[in-house]
């Protein structure tokens, strides 16, 4: 009998000492340690395929593996085949990854920007995992700008030179995660003149003396539109308004009773537009109503022909002054009606040098418009010149008791020429 032992079974030993391998979402390096014998000798293995997330690296008896953040809040796993040389024996080796904490926000969505160069700045909390994560920012549109300082972003947009309104988009997306935030930029634009009229079809109007009323037609747009922020802020107390809208303003009437002083009032009547800024704009309608009229008449005796002095110039010859005097009569007129027209005062003046008031006697008379003028007897015979000044009072009727309506006052000169 022969026997012949075979040869011995091989003993193959393939294990990973750590599996399955758990690392956070931050990624990083992990390994473990592999045990790959034959017999007691070590003998080589193979590293099966990985997903694009971890890079494994295999050593004489390790792998190695370099892990990528997680930038999703799900967990992820991975199986790695390794498959031991020889014996084509093999281990499914598990890595798992922990989800990651994302946080991608901004203060506000939102800009609306007047139509001038401005700007203002967003906080932005960009960070995965507690970490900082950088972020990438796209505006839409070239009239808005940027600039990123540590968690403060600026927003910008230049000066819009147009009316219209534009709107942009700026878009932040975060690194890694892909996560985006849109932010909706609103710019005025240039605020649109508004275009005022504002006329009168008349600048002045007059009002018989009798009373009556006259029509002054105002237009006020805006835009071409009627506008009505007219006001009356000044007129004369004798004139009363009523207004009527039109179309396109306001027709105003103005009215006068009877003007029963002596001549001529007026005064001016302000309109005002009062425009949607604030701006007041004013427009003068000057208004005039005639009066009675009042005439003042003198007759002067011996003026031969010359003036002088408001009231003329009056001349006494060489003659007896109690019995020869020279006179003014004045007289008045309201509208056809005499009124009295009474001598108030009459006062001394002046003279040429080294003449004196009493070188002359003035007489007026009384409750009436006469003037009397004589040379005083002890006055010594050589021509000379004096000036009166008369104040007249013109009375509302004949009757000098009524009511005075108007004083006027006059000069009136006299003179003495014995040698005439």
């Amino acid at each position: 009998t022969i026997n012949q032992t075979g040869k011995p079974v091989d003993k193959f030993v393939f294990t990973a000492q750590t599996n399955p391998i758990t690392i956070d979402g931050n990624g990083g390096s992990a390994s473990t340690i592999i045990v790959s014998t034959k017999n007691g000798i070590n003998i080589d293995f193979t590293v099966g395929s990985a997903p694009n997330w971890i890079v494994p690296i295999k050593g004489s008896n390790n792998v190695n593996f370099a892990i990528a953040k997680n930038f999703t809040e799900q967990s992820r796993t991975a199986t790695i085949g390794l498959t031991q040389n020889e014996s084509g024996n093999t281990i499914s080796l598990i890595i798992n990854q922990n989800a990651s904490a994302i946080e991608f926000s901004i203060d506000s969505t939102e800009d609306t920007f007047s139509d001038e160069a401005t700007d203002v700045s967003h906080t932005v909390v960009s960070t995965v995992n507690g970490i900082a994560q950088e972020y990438s920012v796209t505006p839409n549109e070239s009239w808005i700008n940027y600039d990123i300082f540590d968690t403060l972003l600026r927003i910008g947009a230049t000066e819009n030179t147009s009316t219209e309104t534009r709107i942009g988009t700026v878009t932040l997306t975060q690194n890694g995660t892909n996560r985006t935030i849109t932010i909706t930029i609103t710019q005025l634009g240039k605020p649109v003149q508004d275009t005022y009229v504002f006329e009168t079809d008349k600048s002045s109007i007059s009002i018989v003396k009798a009373g009556g009323s006259q029509e002054v037609n105002v237009t006020s747009t805006k835009n071409g539109s009627r506008f009505a922020g007219l006001s009356i802020t000044n007129q004369p107390f004798w004139i009363t308004v009523a207004e009527i809208p039109t179309t396109d303003g306001i027709k105003y009437t103005f009215t006068a009773g009877e003007n029963t002083s002596i001549g001529t009032r007026s005064g001016n009547i302000t309109i005002k537009q009062t425009r949607s800024d604030g701006t007041e704009v004013t427009k003068n309608i000057n208004v005039s109503q005639p009066g009675k009229t009042l005439s003042v008449t003198k007759t002067i005796s011996d003026a031969y022909g010359e003036t002088s002095g408001d009231l003329g110039y009056l001349e006494t010859l060489n003659a007896n002054p109690n019995t020869w005097q020279p006179y003014i009569n004045i007289s008045a007129v309201i509208d056809s009606s005499n009124v009295a027209a009474i001598v108030k005062s009459v006062t001394f003046a002046s003279g040429q040098v080294g003449v004196e008031e009493n070188w002359a006697t003035v007489y007026k008379g009384i409750n009436n418009g006469q003037i009397r003028i004589s040379r005083n007897g002890n006055i010594p015979s050589r021509t000379f010149n004096l000036r009166y000044n008369v104040i007249i009072e013109i009375h509302e009727t004949a009757s000098s008791i009524s009511a005075v309506v108007e004083t006027r006052e006059f000069s009136l000169d006299w003179a003495w020429n014995p040698n005439t």
